[in-house]
């Protein structure tokens, strides 16, 4: 027990040193972002007020802002619950800060001159000029891409700063597979009345993910196949166009497999990158068939370029 409490000790220490050390520069930072919420919830915080679960009023919406300006999917209701304290721990995770489950003046000027890097990085390094060298604010810009659920995008940050524990963050940013299935459900994009399947055959060392577009551009559905398998979704019945990546080193939904997949549009019989999905018609696509007697909808594909993806 002793060993690892040690352990735990010593790793803390190492990921603390590894972080730029920040003087106070709040009130710089503050007229930097540029929004009231951000100075009146510090107000708030400094005349004494603890954000933590519980908590509702102004503060804890204003925290909630915060923690949505970070990248975090939270509900903006100030109303503090479970999903507010776990979103604040990944963010200060994110920057090697240590989690809390409640948030006072003093981790809150914490979090500021952080929320300027992940959303502008140009005012950032004018605030924070001679606080940090170029390699600790790529490093830092590396933290909010991880906040942000950029992991491709946080490994090339973390990989070109070269500063700190870069190389176990560069290599923390591979994420383990979703289960094969849905992964997000646009709630406005309602109606169940036509079913897509796709079926991936490949080896287990290669995963797909899915995006089903409406023709103006709205992404309807997401899903992800770990190796061979079979996901499906239900839509309203209409016209789609479908998308599809491939690889084998997973970076989050927010940036799949990154430069390192393959992406394509899907095309059908006639060559076009529209799929009409009829009402009570299930749609079976199969692709990389092993097996030649697989039933399913012949498909081809138009490259897309990742950042379209």
């Amino acid at each position: 027990m002793m060993k690892k409490l040690l352990a735990l000790v010593l790793t803390l220490l190492m990921l603390l040193c590894s972080l730029p050390a920040l003087a106070d520069t709040t009130s710089d930072t503050l007229d930097a972002l540029g929004k009231d919420v951000y100075k009146t919830t510090y107000e708030a915080l400094q005349d004494g007020e603890v954000v933590q679960k519980g908590s509702k009023g102004a503060a804890a919406k204003g925290v909630q802002e915060t923690l949505v300006a970070f990248g975090q999917g939270i509900s903006v209701d100030g109303n503090v619950g479970s999903k507010t304290i776990k979103a604040l721990n990944a963010v200060q995770e994110a920057f090697g800060l240590p989690a809390t489950d409640s948030l006072d003046a003093d981790g809150y000027a914490q979090l500021l001159p952080r929320l300027l890097v992940a959303t502008d990085p140009d005012k950032a390094e004018e605030v924070l000029a001679g606080q940090m060298d170029e390699a600790e604010f790529i490093y830092m810009q590396a933290c909010a891409s991880v906040a942000q659920g950029k992991y491709y995008t946080a490994k090339k940050l973390f990989t070109e700063s070269g500063y700190g524990d870069w190389q176990a963050r560069a290599e923390a940013c591979a994420q383990p597979w979703p289960k094969t299935g849905v992964l997000y459900k646009n709630s406005s994009v309602k109606g169940s009345s036509t079913e897509l399947a796709v079926k991936y055959n490949s080896d287990d060392g290669s995963a797909m993910i899915v995006k089903v577009y409406t023709t103006d551009g709205v992404l309807a559905r997401t899903m992800f196949i770990a190796g061979t398998g079979k996901a499906k979704c239900s839509l309203p019945a209409g016209t789609y166009i479908v998308k599809d990546g491939t690889g084998d080193t997973w970076y989050g939904e927010e940036e799949a497999f990154g430069e390192e997949g393959y992406y394509k549009v899907m095309t059908f019989d006639d060559g076009s990158e529209e799929l009409k999905l009829k009402k009570n018609y299930i749609t079976t696509i199969t692709i990389n068939v092993k097996d030649e007697k697989s039933k399913g909808d012949s498909v081809g594909s138009n490259w897309e370029n990742w950042g379209n993806f």
